[in-house]
């Protein structure tokens, strides 16, 4: 029994998610659908990617990806199937992929994420795979297809083209804030490394040292989150809320050399 793991912006009170888990049903009935969030925010395709990247590795080997985050639908941007660390996705070349395959071993040069020697990606063919083709709705008509028909066994060749690339996140000019959490931490771009400290600088706040959990420390703090990126956390409170900081916001991050800094 196949799984599938669907993340969208799509939310919860419209038919969207129903419509493309009937698509995967109707060609491949034995898949088991489990659903990541749907409460991506619209068009947040940064977001998305790091959802997709924080939780991937806790599904089995095999498991078939359906992101759609999908600003561009109905242009040019090209539909994708990829199959990197054993998993395979499935939804639009915008960026969404991008930290999975970077997490994978995909490399960084131009904007784009280049595969490495054992992964694939595929332009797909919307001939070869869809009945009808909205041009707003790529996901019931494309995306969910296309991930039924590969659950279903059918061989990728037949799906669409292979590129030898996908489009990396756009880039920021530095780290950013990647997402703010249910609780109000802040998570950033950056990803710490063993026995490196450091502070960060955002919205004229200067945070310093690393911290190992929540309980630790007053104030602002640091700490590295379970998925492995730099978090900004306020104890028993909002750290987002606290700094009126929002998706995107700069971060300025430096090495922490001395253990005379102190809350800024």
């Amino acid at each position: 029994m196949s799984v599938v793991a669907l993340l969208t912006d799509f939310g919860l009170e419209d038919h969207y998610v129903a419509a493309m888990k009937g698509e995967i049903l109707r060609r491949a009935p034995a898949a088991t659908l489990v659903d990541i969030t749907h409460l991506i925010p619209p068009q947040d395709v940064v977001r998305g990617a790091y959802e997709l990247a924080c939780v991937y590795r806790s599904f089995p080997p095999g498991t078939v990806f359906l992101g759609v985050v999908d600003p561009g639908v109905g242009t040019s941007r090209r539909p994708l199937l990829l199959r990197a660390g054993g998993y395979t996705w499935v939804g639009p070349d915008n960026g969404l992929f991008a930290l999975v395959l970077r997490a994978e071993g995909g490399q960084v040069a131009d904007g784009l994420v280049w595969l490495a020697a054992d992964q694939q990606a595929l332009v797909l063919a919307a001939e070869r795979i869809a009945e009808r083709l909205s041009a707003t709705f790529h996901g019931r008509d494309l995306f969910a297809p296309t991930v039924g028909l590969v659950v279903a066994g059918t061989p990728l060749g037949e799906l669409g083209e292979p590129i030898a690339a996908i489009l990396d996140l756009p880039a920021a000019g530095g780290e950013r804030v990647l997402a703010i959490d249910h609780f109000g931490n802040i998570i950033t771009s950056v990803r710490p490394q063993p026995g490196e400290d450091y502070a960060v600088t955002i919205a004229g706040r200067r945070i310093a040292g690393l911290h190992r959990t929540y309980a630790e420390g007053q104030g602002l703090i640091l700490l590295t989150s379970s998925s492995g990126y730099l978090e900004i956390a306020l104890p028993n409170g909002n750290a987002a809320a606290l700094l009126g900081v929002r998706p995107g916001e700069p971060v300025m991050v430096e090495l922490r050399r001395s253990s005379d800094d102190r809350l800024a």
